[in-house]
């Protein structure tokens, strides 16, 4: 969703290299921050946990089409890609019924609207490869591994 919305801001367009089928669950940073929150403080759980926390689960192509309404600008699917197998289709509610009254209330579109407010805010947009910077998880991840700062 990220590189959705800054290529969308950069360039008018986003580009989905696989068909856009497969699912991804979403989340907002704050939303999340509360949820750990939430398992940090009830005192009542002595053991070990795992909980897939979000607001749902989208299809990539679904994501796009968001960010496109929302910064008004074009799709380009990759229609000649195969199936991507990487589908991260979850349920929330184990952690649902953990927290009690709390859920993730963010929208998908709030979420989006962040995003486009923040990287012109921070002038990201000013960034020549948004896909291999400091934002992009697996990026950072390599590079402390060569650093040696991080051991797999």
């Amino acid at each position: 969703l990220n590189e959705f919305v800054f290529t969308a801001l950069k360039y008018k367009k986003i580009k989905i290299l696989s068909n856009g089928l497969p699912f991804r669950p979403m989340i907002h940073v704050t939303d999340m921050s509360k949820a750990i929150y939430c398992c940090l403080k009830n005192t009542k759980i002595k053991k070990f946990n795992v909980f897939n926390v979000g607001i749902s689960n989208f299809q990539v192509i679904e994501m796009a089409k968001k960010v496109a309404d929302l910064c008004k600008c074009k799709i380009i699917v990759n229609s000649k890609a195969s199936h991507d197998k990487r589908s991260y289709k979850v349920s929330f509610k184990k952690f649902n019924d953990f927290a009690g009254i709390y859920k993730p209330t963010i929208t998908i579109k709030k979420i989006i609207q962040d995003l486009m407010k923040n990287y012109k805010l921070n002038k990201l947009l000013s960034l020549r490869n948004y896909s291999n910077s400091k934002f992009i998880r697996l990026v950072t991840i390599r590079k402390l591994i060569i650093k040696n700062k991080l051991f797999l």
